[in-house]
């Protein structure tokens, strides 16, 4: 017994002071550093896929999702027909790989093909293969119309699952940053002085080039700053040109022009155009400007699945009511029975308009601090008051705050899914039409995401 207790302090006092604890004179204890085997040279490898991830992992539910689209209208590589090379990829297998990584926050071609390599649920969907970011890349950009159709196929399958009712809808925007710099944009009052000024920088290097003793060195120095003015000039002179035809063709639409008979039209002097995305626009994100686009969206309540979405190029959300409105019916086959939208949504026109005339709409003429501490009315509205008086009263009431008050919570916690989760915060592509289809792509994952996530739930539930 004392042969024990003498091994037991012994291997005590050998233990690392980390691991080392008091022991009372006479007790007996046990070694407490004590681990697990971990030798990185022998692995357990398992045979089937669906041992290595938890069943409910997301990306078998993505890979079940996707089963149940249409994929008929991708196109594998380059869309051409040489049968020479190696085959291509499955395209199926390219649609839930970029599917998986951009849900997931990875939207270069560049992640996308990391991801392949070295994210597990990555490689299970692939199968293994690698594919290479160009060939990745190159099948975004042969297949971004099918990409945005998935949309209406989310729709499709989120009706089936009833995850739609069309009682309340929600409509909101937000700025997304386009796939440029604002400080790449010059204003019309800017352009005119820049052009003189270049001109005659151009002609002093010209002259300074006739020069017989200038040296050679200089020379090539001075050629290739030749080179870069001419090339900026012309740039400028082409984006000034596009910026009237476009503020022309803006101005032309209206009614006063068109009565007035005025062919050419000049730009104010603020007026911008940016030389890496035309068709973007300077708009208010907050209290700064950025170089973005203007993505709608409109929500349902049941589980808030995207019923309707586009990209504008307007910096507030005054005329996008109807439009949104009409998109709605178009995709879903009627209106909503409710309607609501913030503020910035309300013009009279809209509230009047014959195409919302199927729906009940909850749109506040302004925004009031002091509003919501006003009393609840009670009793008949008025027939003899204006538009926006009646807006007013209606949403004063107790049902129309009841119902006006789901609507912060409806459609912009999705912005922030889409944005903060999804890492969605400025688009890949330039131009209003390969923003609008990216955007659409965008919204079909946010849906895909909310009916995967309902699935399990679906199938624990009694029948």
């Amino acid at each position: 017994m004392k042969n024990n207790i003498a091994q037991l302090k012994i291997e005590q006092v050998n233990q690392p002071k980390a691991f080392a604890v008091k022991q009372s004179s006479n007790a007996v204890t046990v070694k407490r550093n004590r681990f697990v085997n971990c030798n990185n040279e022998q692995c357990v490898m398992w045979l089937n896929p669906k041992g290595m991830l938890t069943a409910k992992h997301l990306v078998w539910q993505i890979n079940d999702a996707i089963n149940l689209l249409d994929l008929s209208e991708f196109v594998a590589g380059s869309g051409g027909t040489d049968v020479r090379g190696r085959h291509s990829y499955d395209p199926a297998m390219l649609v839930k790989l970029i599917v998986y990584c951009r849900a997931t926050g990875r939207h270069s071609s560049r992640e996308i093909a990391k991801a392949a390599v070295e994210d597990i649920p990555c490689r299970l969907l692939t199968a293994g293969r690698q594919p290479h970011h160009d060939t990745i890349a190159n099948f975004q950009n042969v297949n971004r119309q099918a990409l945005a159709n998935l949309f209406k196929q989310s729709l499709h399958l989120a009706t089936q699952s009833n995850l739609i009712e069309l009682d309340i809808v929600a409509v909101d925007g937000s700025k997304v940053k386009a796939n440029t710099s604002k400080h790449k944009a010059m204003s019309f009052g800017r352009m005119k002085p820049k052009i003189v000024e270049l001109t005659k920088e151009i002609r002093k290097l010209k002259k300074t080039l006739k020069q017989p003793t200038l040296p050679e060195s200089q020379k090539e120095k001075l050629k290739m700053d030749l080179q870069f003015k001419n090339d900026r000039l012309l740039r400028i002179i082409e984006n000034k040109q596009a910026l009237e035809k476009r503020v022309a063709t803006e101005k032309a639409s209206k009614v006063e022009i068109r009565k007035s008979k005025q062919r050419s039209i000049k730009p104010e002097s603020k007026t911008q155009i940016n030389f890496t995305d035309r068709e973007s626009r300077i708009m208010r994100k907050g209290n700064s400007f950025e170089q973005a686009y203007n993505a709608q969206i409109a929500v349902d309540k049941r589980a808030q699945i995207i019923v309707a979405q586009t990209v504008t190029q307007e910096g507030n959300d005054k005329l996008q009511l109807v439009p949104m409105g009409q998109n709605v019916k178009k995709n879903m086959g009627r209106l909503p029975k409710r309607f609501l939208g913030d503020a910035g949504f309300f013009s009279e026109e809209a509230v009047q308009s014959s195409e919302l005339a199927d729906t009940e709409l909850f749109v506040p003429p302004a925004r009031d601090k002091k509003y919501k501490e006003l009393p609840a009315l009670v009793g008949r509205i008025p027939t003899n008051i204006s538009v926006s008086d009646r807006m007013k009263r209606k949403l004063r009431t107790t049902s129309g705050r009841a119902i006006y008050g789901i609507r912060k919570g409806l459609v912009e916690p999705v912005f922030g899914q889409i944005k903060s989760c999804m890492k969605f915060s400025e688009f890949t592509v330039r131009g209003l039409v390969k923003a609008q289809q990216e955007w659409s792509f965008m919204c079909a994952l946010h849906n895909l995401l909310k009916i995967c996530r309902h699935a399990p739930k679906a199938a624990q539930a009694p029948a």
